[in-house]
C-alpha cells in the first residue's frame, strides 16, 4: 500500500500529466457577427491554472531557499563575519547555486513540460535564489537584511521569495540623478515615512514601502493595456509567422554581405515589432505580479519605465528603464561587489556584469529551447526509449554576443556621453523625445534577433498566444 507522501506526488504528477496537450492550440474560433470570415480565439484557462499552480509552487520553493539562505548565509555573516568567511562561499556555490541551477532540468524531466512559458516559469527558482545568495554571500543585500531578529528574518523570506523589488521605506541615497520617477517614488516614501512614524510603533512598523489603492489601478489599468495590445499584435503576426515583411536575401558576390542584411530596413522593423512583442509579453506578465503584490499591501518596483520610447541613452535604457528586476538583482549581486570587495573600475565591472548577464542569459535560453519527446510505450521499456532528448534550437552564443554588444555600447556611453551629448545637444533639442529613444534602440535593434530567434524557433511566442484572445481568419 503506497504511502501519504507517495500518492500526494502521483496526484500532483498526474494532474500534470495533461502538460503535453497545453502546447497545442486546438481552440475553436467563434465567428464574429459582423463577419464570418473572422473567428475570436479564448484563452485556454486550462491553461491559465496550470501557469497559476505553477506559479505558486515556485514561490513556495523560493520561500524554502531563502530560508536556508538566511540561516546559513546572512544570519553567519551578519553576526560574526570574522569567524565566518569561507562557510558561506561553500554553502552558496558548493550547494545552493548549482541545486537551484539544475532544479528547471529535474522540473522539465519529472513533469514532462512542454508549453514554454511553463518552462520558463521554472526558471523563477534558479535566477532568483542564485543571485540572492550571491548578494548574501558578497554582504550586498538591502540594509534591513543585516539586522538578525525575527522581524528581519520573515522580511528577508518575503524580499528573496517574490519576484518582484520591493521597495523600502528607507532607501539608501544615491549620487546618481534622479530621474522623474525616482524622484516622485521618494516624495511618496518621504510622506508614507512621516505616517508611519505618527501611527505605528517603531517595534512594528514594516520595512517595505506601503502600497496604495492608486498603485493597484495603475498597475491594473497599465496590465490592461498590454493585454490588450499584446492580443492586437499577435493576431496581426501570428499569420505572418512573427515576421512583419518578408527579407529579401542579399547578393553574396561582395565581401561583407551577410552582415549588411543588418542594417536593412525590412530586419530592423522585423526585430522592432519582435521585441515590441516581447516587451509586452513579460510586462503583462510581471504586471499581473505588481498587482497582486499591491493588493497585499506592499509596493513593488515598476518591471519596466517605457524602455522602447522613453530611452535617452542606452545607458537610461538598461539602468532606468528596462527590467529593473533584473538590474538591482545583477547590481547588489555582482556589479556591487566588483566595485566594493575587488576594486574594481567602473568601466571593467560594466563590462564583467553584461559579460555574466550575457552567460546566465545563454542558460536561460538552454531552458527555454530544450525539447523532449514521450513516446507511447509500454511503461516498463527502457528510460531512453520512453524520453529521448532533442538537440538544442540554435543556442550558439547569441544571447552572450547581443550582451556584449550591448555592454560596450553603454561603456561607450559612460565614456564619451557627456562630449556626444554636448555636441549633438543643437540636433536633439529640435528632436521629439519618442525619435531619440528609438534611435537609441536602432543601436541594438540590428542584433536583438540574436535573441528572439530562439523564442520564434522555439514556439515561444506560439504558446504564449495561447494564454490570449486573438483574431484568426476562419
Amino acid at each position: 500500500m503506497p504511502s501519504l507522501p507517495d500518492t500526494c506526488l502521483s496526484k500532483i504528477l498526474q494532474y500534470f500529466q495533461y502538460e503535453s496537450t497545453l502546447d497545442q492550440d486546438d481552440r475553436t474560433p467563434i465567428l464574429l457577427p459582423f463577419c464570418q470570415q473572422w473567428g475570436l480565439l479564448l484563452p485556454k484557462m486550462d491553461l491559465w491554472i496550470h501557469l497559476y499552480v505553477s506559479f505558486t509552487i515556485q514561490m513556495i520553493i523560493c520561500a524554502i531557499f531563502s530560508m536556508i539562505i538566511y540561516c546559513f548565509i546572512l544570519r553567519p555573516r551578519c553576526s560574526a563575519p570574522s569567524t565566518s568567511a569561507l562557510s558561506p562561499f561553500l554553502v552558496g556555490y558548493g550547494v545552493i547555486i548549482p541545486i537551484s541551477l539544475v532544479y528547471p532540468h529535474y522540473c522539465i524531466h519529472m513533469l514532462h513540460m512542454q508549453h514554454r512559458i511553463l518552462i520558463l516559469n521554472t526558471c523563477i527558482v534558479s535566477t532568483y535564489v542564485s543571485f540572492r545568495c550571491m548578494e548574501a554571500m558578497h554582504g550586498t543585500p538591502p540594509p534591513f537584511c543585516r539586522k538578525t531578529n525575527s522581524c528581519c528574518f520573515w522580511d528577508y523570506v518575503l524580499y528573496a521569495s517574490l519576484p518582484v523589488d520591493l521597495m523600502c521605506d528607507n532607501p539608501p541615497a544615491s549620487k546618481k540623478k534622479d530621474t522623474d520617477e525616482t524622484t516622485t517614488t521618494r516624495k511618496q516614501q518621504l510622506q508614507q515615512q512621516q505616517q508611519h512614524s505618527k501611527t505605528n510603533s517603531p517595534t512594528n512598523q514594516s520595512v517595505f514601502l506601503q502600497s496604495t489603492w492608486n498603485d493597484v489601478i495603475i498597475n491594473f489599468k497599465i496590465g490592461i493595456l498590454c493585454f490588450v495590445s499584446l492580443s492586437i499584435l499577435t493576431s496581426i503576426l501570428i499569420p505572418l509567422r512573427w515576421k512583419l515583411l518578408s527579407i529579401q536575401e542579399p547578393r553574396k558576390d561582395y565581401f561583407g554581405s551577410h552582415w549588411m542584411k543588418y542594417l536593412g530596413m525590412e530586419h530592423i522593423v522585423n526585430n522592432f515589432f519582435t521585441a515590441l512583442l516581447f516587451y509586452l509579453t513579460i510586462n503583462f506578465g510581471n504586471k499581473l505580479l505588481e498587482s497582486a503584490v499591491n493588493l497585499a499591501g506592499y509596493k513593488p518596483r515598476s518591471f519596466m519605465n517605457s524602455p522602447l520610447f522613453s530611452s535617452k541613452s542606452p545607458r537610461d535604457f538598461w539602468s532606468n528603464r528596462w527590467n529593473s528586476i533584473f538590474h538591482h538583482l545583477i547590481k547588489r549581486s555582482l556589479y556591487k561587489p566588483l566595485l566594493e570587495k575587488q576594486n574594481i573600475s567602473k568601466a571593467n565591472a560594466m563590462i564583467f556584469t553584461f559579460l555574466i548577464s550575457g552567460f546566465y542569459h545563454e542558460y536561460i535560453a538552454t531552458i527555454l529551447t530544450y525539447a523532449h519527446t514521450i513516446h507511447n510505450g509500454d511503461v516498463n521499456d527502457n528510460a531512453s526509449n520512453n524520453l529521448r532528448l532533442r538537440d538544442l534550437l540554435n543556442c550558439h552564443g547569441g544571447n552572450l554576443l547581443f550582451f556584449t554588444w550591448n555592454g560596450l555600447l553603454v561603456l561607450l556611453d559612460y565614456k564619451y556621453g557627456k562630449q556626444i551629448g554636448t555636441a549633438l545637444s543643437p540636433l536633439m533639442k529640435k528632436m521629439p523625445g519618442i525619435i531619440q529613444s528609438l534611435l537609441v534602440v536602432c543601436m541594438a535593434l540590428p542584433f536583438s534577433h540574436w535573441i528572439t530567434n530562439d523564442m520564434i524557433q522555439s514556439h515561444y511566442f506560439d504558446h504564449v498566444a495561447i494564454l490570449l484572445p486573438i483574431i484568426v481568419r476562419v
